[in-house]
């Protein structure tokens, strides 16, 4: 029977893009007004600041 090289090291993690910081940086801005506020509100208030990026 064939044997198989066995995988080393662990599941890779990517680094963060742009996009996603600048979400988080509005989602976090907007949970400061408003606990209740979700993720996708943010995600429209940051499409609409894209050139703040």
């Amino acid at each position: 029977m064939a044997t198989r090289k066995q995988r080393t090291g662990g599941k890779k993690t990517r680094k963060a893009s742009k996009w996603t910081n600048f979400v988080k940086k509005i989602y976090q801005e907007m949970k400061k007004k408003d606990k209740n506020v979700k993720l996708g509100a943010a995600m429209k208030e940051a499409s609409k600041r894209k050139s703040e990026m």
